[in-house]
């Protein structure tokens, strides 16, 4: 049987293919192989190469075609495009069951390893020197996730190598389309770079240019933030509950709290009554693994006092937020502020007027804490009993408004 046997590189890059094509009348077969041929070395007219090793290789492989094109006729078997490729690859010894050669997916594409890493490395992640991630943590990232798969619903797969400067703004503008605020979509930002710095110490290639920083556009930097000042926390703390055990108790939660500084998780879950001796409260933070010291505020003694030396009753996070809202609306903190209040129906903040103690929650008693004593103490003394390492947390806590100076201001020119 006589075929035409014809070498071509197919392409115009600097290295291309080499199709194999075995034609005769209306008998025409082709296959590019994965045999790469360089476009200035390679003669399509006279089917070979100036690189004399190669040439030697590809004509021989074409000799056997022909030898293998006989044997297969007398035989009976059916020539076609399978056939032609099953005999390059045992010529080469290829596996008959190998695919195209591919990296893995998560070698490539971003979601695909930020996925891989959960399911496979967070377990051995630390966060701090004796605690590794968390499923809270976990479920944020898949949070993430998630927003990521929509991001490339409506563009492609994200490859490590196109996560550019201008590729985070994209998804940045993304999400602010979806009406995140700036601070969802910093956080998100950050979660971005988390598994691109993952994937870097796995050594896959990843555009550094993520290593950049992205400016979000704050347009809540101007909404004052809420605290309560002291003459409302005493309304809070004087309110009588006799009639009401759980709002009791979340009120004195709540002057617990804003007289010590304490975050939610260390005032709800990781304080004990071992904690305070000596008229001090003495704890390890947490958050941060800080040890702080707090004396012991009047009102605090009292609260103790009233339970006979035991701390107020603990309770879920989510039960306690709920329920200070309801304390503060029963001692009348209602004046009308601007602030920011998430829509339960569109789960996105919305800027707006709002009673004030629609407002409030269990970070509020920490900020509260800290504006109520800027500039009658020590900056020092703020940032030490707070356990903060750098003066910024403080001009971020201190969220007294542009009229409580002026208010402070009028005050003492009345005096």
């Amino acid at each position: 049987l006589i075929m035409n046997i014809q070498l071509k590189s197919i392409g115009k890059k600097e290295f291309n293919k080499l199709s194999v094509r075995i034609y005769q009348g209306f008998f025409d077969i082709s296959y590019a192989t994965d045999i790469m041929v360089e476009k200035k070395s390679w003669d399509n007219k006279k089917q070979v190469s100036k690189n004399e090793v190669l040439n030697i290789k590809i004509q021989k492989l074409k000799i056997h075609i022909a030898e293998q094109i006989s044997n297969s006729y007398m035989e009976g078997e059916i020539i076609d495009r399978d056939w032609l490729v099953s005999i390059i690859s045992k010529y080469f010894s290829r596996n008959s069951g190998e695919k195209n050669f591919k990296n893995p997916d998560h070698k490539i594409y971003f979601h695909s390893f930020s996925r891989w890493w959960l399911d496979n490395h967070s377990q051995k992640w630390k966060v701090s020197a004796s605690k590794f991630m968390g499923e809270r943590l976990k479920e944020q990232y898949s949070i993430f996730l998630k927003k990521v798969e929509n991001f490339e619903s409506l563009n492609e797969r994200v490859k490590f190598q196109n996560i550019t400067n201008d590729f985070m703004y994209d998804f940045a503008f993304h999400l602010k389309s979806l009406n995140y605020g700036p601070g969802t979509i910093d956080k998100n930002i950050a979660y971005l770079k988390f598994f691109c710095n993952r994937a870097t110490e796995f050594g896959f290639s990843v555009n550094q240019e993520f290593k950049q920083r992205v400016f979000i556009d704050n347009e809540n930097k101007d909404i004052e933030g809420v605290y309560l000042n002291e003459l409302e926390i005493d309304k809070i703390y004087n309110l009588d509950l006799s009639s009401n055990d759980h709002l009791d108790n979340v009120r004195d939660l709540l002057i617990l709290s804003v007289w010590s500084g304490l975050r939610i998780s260390d005032f709800l879950y990781n304080l004990k009554t071992d904690n305070i001796k000596d008229g001090f409260i003495e704890i390890k933070t947490q958050k941060t693994k800080t040890f702080v010291k707090i004396p012991v505020h009047g009102m605090v003694r009292k609260v103790l006092d009233k339970r006979f030396g035991q701390l107020p009753k603990k309770m879920s996070s989510t039960e306690y937020n709920l329920r200070v809202k309801e304390v503060c609306m029963l001692s009348e903190i209602d004046e009308l502020v601007f602030g920011s209040l998430m829509n339960p129906g569109t789960r996105r903040k919305e800027n707006g007027y709002y009673k004030k103690y629609q407002l409030i929650s269990s970070h509020t008693a920490r900020r509260s804490f800290a504006t109520n004593l800027y500039g009658k103490v020590s900056d020092e003394v703020i940032k030490s009993i707070c356990g903060w390492s750098n003066f910024d947390m403080l001009n971020h806590y201190n969220k007294k408004s542009k009229t409580d100076y002026a208010k402070e201001l009028q005050e003492f020119w009345s005096k």
